[in-house]
């Protein structure tokens, strides 16, 4: 923490410009949350803002509306359901951070749960905290869907053409972005580099090549686990009604802690590996640590999917099967290539949560599958 009573920055601003700021309150956990989760917003609303709504902002223009107006009346209306996606993330990975609250102090229902289940040894009070973290989830789930109903928001997939402010106005906006990306990645890697370089030897930069590869290797496979697994989900949505509670059930597991999923997950292959029916263990294995990092990360695949597959008009599906395309032709040939952005962005955001996840990949970690 750079900006804690005692630590470097602090103490340089204290010396240099006679302030010495604290970050370690709730107010600070709430700005310092919000820095680095705003990626969460950012990358699905850049994909709907970007995926096509020529018609509607000439039509607004054509009425005498200014470019404020339009964004707020027309852009941001139109975009709402990739924001209001990349919102329910972000409120999700709130309700479920437990470093961070952690480091700061702060009771929350996932400290609650770690501190019953690892400190107590109350494995029943831990459950059930997290059954009300789980009923939580679930409700800003109900929220979500709710929220999408009472308006389409389908727009012509022509690629905007972006207005690139000029001025004062120009200043701020890249004054505001570049504050944004300092507090959430600039300063945090700038110490971490500092510190590396500061105490590593040689034989830890020579350990730094497999580990990073290795880290690769899980977020790409899991990655394409994940975004299949999601991309299945967004045809079943869009193409048919049955199975859309399985779906909704399956986006429930974001909100479980990822140790409590981990150790589940060995739970659930425990008995297949001591009934020695495989040549090979499952726990411990690069599978096990996939399977369980899909099932914790769905909700970030899926959500910006959805949001981008809403972009798209219905006409399009009805144009195609007059036509007599079958719905995965039809999703194949026109769904998934109009969503490739919302695609993009949910590639990064599941790649970003599976590197950074650290209680599952710990406990899960291969210990012969990946040296």
């Amino acid at each position: 923490m750079l900006l804690g009573p005692t630590n470097s920055l602090s103490a340089w601003l204290d010396a240099s410009l006679g302030m010495n700021p604290d970050l370690l309150h709730l107010p600070g956990l709430c700005l310092v949350l919000a820095a680095v989760l705003s990626q969460y917003i950012y990358l699905p609303a850049r994909a709907a803002f970007t995926l096509g709504m020529t018609a509607q902002l000439d039509a607004a223009r054509s009425l005498g509306a200014g470019p404020l107006r339009r964004f707020t009346r027309v852009a941001l209306l139109l975009a709402w359901p990739a924001i209001a996606a990349g919102a329910l993330l972000v409120a999700i990975e709130t309700l479920n951070d437990y470093g961070a609250v952690r480091y700061f102090g702060e009771r929350t229902l996932t400290t609650a749960v770690f501190r019953s289940w690892g400190g107590l040894y109350d494995l029943d009070s831990a459950l059930r905290l997290g059954s009300v973290l789980i009923l939580l989830v679930d409700a800003l789930l109900w929220v979500d869907r709710r929220s999408r109903r009472w308006a389409g928001r389908s727009t012509d997939q022509v690629p905007t053409t972006p207005i690139l402010p000029t001025g004062h106005r120009a200043a701020i906006a890249v004054g505001w972005c570049a504050m944004v990306l300092a507090l959430g990645a600039g300063l945090p890697l700038a110490k971490i580099l500092v510190d590396v370089a500061q105490a590593s030897s040689l034989t830890d930069w020579q350990e730094m090549g497999p580990a990073f590869s290795n880290t690769l290797l899980v977020a790409a496979l899991a990655a394409a686990v994940t975004l299949a697994a999601a991309v299945a989900f967004t045809f079943r949505e869009r193409h048919g009604q049955s199975g859309l509670w399985a779906i909704r059930l399956a986006n429930l597991g974001y909100a479980i802690p990822g140790a409590v999923i981990a150790v589940g997950a060995m739970a659930a292959v425990g008995a297949i590996d001591r009934s020695d029916c495989l040549p090979f263990p499952l726990i411990g294995s690069l599978g096990l640590l996939i399977h369980a990092l899909a099932a914790r990360f769905l909700a970030v695949g899926n959500q910006p999917l959805r949001a981008g597959l809403e972009h798209q008009p219905k006409a399009l599906d009805e144009s195609a099967q007059l036509l007599g395309a079958s719905p995965l032709r039809i999703f194949r040939r026109i769904n998934l290539p109009l969503f490739r952005p919302a695609l993009i962005a949910a590639t990064m955001l599941v790649a970003i949560d599976f590197i950074q996840e650290l209680l599952l990949t710990l406990i899960l970690r291969p210990f012969a599958s990946i040296r």
